[in-house]
């Protein structure tokens, strides 16, 4: 790690939130960069020194922060009309799902009339100083100007500019200059409120952990711009897995490592660069996705029919070698030809009935070729993933982060380990290779985040309810350590009285009324309150040995007014399915549409909240 990191290397606790869902009493139907504000005083209070936000890139008409229109551009969404001196405002937390396209269009409105009495040659030059210094902005303002005539359709169905050049971009510039210019005050704007609040938490101790997404939209400023960088024949996603048998397809089109490589990751840089005005560290989400991609092509749906890209592929003379032709297995449905004399294996093609009826002699032939080029790709795979962490590593000051969630291969790991990146392990998840079980405190790997959960998972409370009984008891043999010693001593007990009294009267009454400690663990579960286990998975959560323990706002909502019903509001300790973010393989228009059920400021009405949660970081050794 870099030397500029040392200040950063702490042991700290710190919340992770949707900024969108955060509302303030001077917010404008969403949360927005104002909240940032306030949050970053109720850290102060609580003792947290790190905040954590999703991705802020422009969603054009969408909802997901995972599937931008610019991997670049701020969404205007955030900017903070309270910040500019715009006394309009729109407060009422939503008892449904937020809206973000009326919002938007409502909040750009407002924009569109204050940037009319502002348009000045001093506001002019504004605007060209701040577009001359970021070479991204000409083609996302192009891009935005057709998106919005076009209402969103895909790039490669608009009738003019379907194919991005130079020419087109200054031709929509210059016939559409006001509307171009304003486009550009709105990032210029959205930029300097969010570097403003980093500058401002920096100089109290607390730092800002952004997220920057490796894929980008298909339909964005930047793969209409720069279509090479893109191989858009094929599609990300994630294999089958336990959650999902048909795995996941994302639908972003898989990076074109080689392109950007020709080009110096010149893209890559531009990118890290803007984010470092605007954060001290940031999350790479999929880090995987860096090393090797589950890329599945174009004329499939299922990512199940999808491979991890790039990838050797058995050939024809590997097939032929065997005494075998790759046709036959063409035609049963377990390979397919995805370059020239070279095949992919299906994920999951020895479930399939068709190889199950294989001869045995033929299947001793046909399997070992799924896994011929394994230690290549592997080699390949870890190769071409250190050469562009190191590159972003070289070219940011920013603290990195990685989520390096699900199936992670053992190269993968180790490479992490090597480069000392800082991991994710959500606690639910975080459990021994051997056998399953929850790890104790002081066995978590120190170069990570721990979670008590993310967007992409219940609350806290909410796996609680979900949990097995046997998942929740062998918890609490770590959220609450000193039952094992209750349960102990009436085993102590209980052998002395047997010694001391008579033979009938032991068999008269016995003193433990539970057969085992597990009996004892769930009687003592039962006269618990939903306060008192959401305080516990806390305290655990921070008492972990990560260097970092940060968590969603919901999971420090364990205590006061706030974890109450609130008018027409559910609680979120009550009603923790109500409060979750995203459910990962349902529909957009189901998820990111959340808020808080309480006002920023509420936060920080709340001193007995705080106090709380500060005396936990503090007794976790944490700042």
């Amino acid at each position: 790690m870099q030397t500029q990191h040392k200040t950063l290397l702490k042991r700290r606790a710190g919340v992770s939130f949707p900024l969108v869902s955060l509302l303030s009493r001077r917010s404008y139907g969403c949360g927005d960069i104002y909240s940032l504000h306030l949050l970053h005083q109720w850290a102060l209070d609580s003792g947290l020194s790190i905040i954590q936000i999703l991705p802020l890139n422009d969603l054009g008409y969408g909802r997901s922060p995972y599937s931008s229109i610019s991997a670049f551009a701020i969404d205007p969404i955030y900017i903070s009309l309270h910040l500019l001196g715009i006394n309009e405002y729109e407060a009422e937390i939503p008892s449904v799902s937020l809206d973000h396209k009326f919002i938007k269009s409502k909040k750009i409105e407002i924009l569109k009339k204050y940037f009319e009495k502002i348009y000045d040659l001093k506001l002019l030059q504004l605007i060209e100083d701040f577009s001359a210094k970021h070479s991204w902005i000409k083609s996302y303002v192009a891009f935005k100007i057709l998106y919005e005539k076009n209402w969103g359709l895909h790039w490669s169905e608009w009738k003019y500019g379907s194919i991005y050049s130079k020419e087109i971009e200054q031709t929509l510039l210059a016939d559409n200059r006001k509307l171009a210019h304003f486009h550009i005050w709105l990032q210029y704007i959205a930029f300097s409120q969010l570097k403003d609040i980093k500058e401002k938490m920096e100089a109290t101790g607390v730092y800002l952990l952004g997220d920057m997404p490796i894929l980008t939209s298909d339909n964005s400023a930047d793969v209409w711009s720069r279509t090479e960088l893109f191989n858009r024949n094929l599609t990300s996603g994630a294999p089958p897995d336990y959650f999902n048998a048909d795995g996941q397809n994302w639908g972003f089109p898989v990076i074109n490592w080689e392109e950007m490589k020709k080009q110096n990751y010149s893209w890559w840089k531009e990118r890290i660069s803007y984010l470092e005005n605007l954060y001290h560290l940031y999350r790479i989400d999929h880090v995987l996705g860096m090393y090797r991609i589950w890329a599945i092509p174009k004329e499939f749906e299922s990512a199940r029919f999808g491979y991890f890209h790039p990838q050797i592929g058995t050939s024809r003379k590997d097939f032929n070698l065997a005494r075998l032709f790759p046709e036959d297995f063409v035609k049963l449905g377990l390979i397919y030809e995805f370059k020239e004399d070279r095949y992919i294996f299906f994920w999951d093609f020895f479930k399939y009935s068709e190889y199950q009826a294989l001869p045995d002699d033929i299947k001793a032939r046909f399997f070992p070729l799924s896994e011929k080029y394994l230690k290549e790709d592997e080699k390949q795979w870890r190769e071409n993933g250190e050469k562009i962490l190191d590159f972003l590593l070289e070219n940011t000051k920013m603290l990195p982060c990685v989520e390096d969630l699900g199936a992670v291969p053992a190269f993968v790991r180790e490479s992490i380990h090597e480069k000392q990146l800082i991991g994710l392990d959500i606690i639910r998840w975080t459990r021994s290779f051997e056998d399953g079980s929850f790890i104790p405190p002081d066995k978590y790997r120190k170069n990570a985040i721990s979670a008590l959960s993310v967007h992409d998972t219940s609350t806290a409370m909410g796996w609680w309810e979900e949990a097995t009984l046997d998942d929740k008891l062998a918890l609490c043999k770590y959220l609450f350590p000193h039952w094992e010693e209750e349960w102990k001593k009436l085993e102590e007990l209980q052998k002395l009285k047997e010694i001391k009294e008579p033979a009938p009267l032991k068999q008269e009454k016995k003193e433990i009324p539970f057969d085992n400690i597990q009996e004892f663990f769930k009687h003592k579960l039962q006269q618990l309150s939903k306060e008192d286990i959401a305080l516990h998975l806390l305290k655990f959560a921070l008492s972990v040995n990560s260097l970092y323990s940060i968590h969603m706002l919901q999971d420090y909502i364990i205590h006061g007014n706030l974890s109450k019903d609130i008018g027409i509001r559910k609680s979120i300790l009550d009603y923790p399915k109500l409060h979750r973010i995203n459910i990962p393989g349902t529909p957009e228009e189901e998820n990111w549409g959340y808020t808080f059920p309480f006002y920023a400021e509420e936060l920080r009405e709340e001193e007995t909240l705080s106090e709380l949660i500060r005396s936990l970081v503090i007794s976790s050794g944490r700042t």
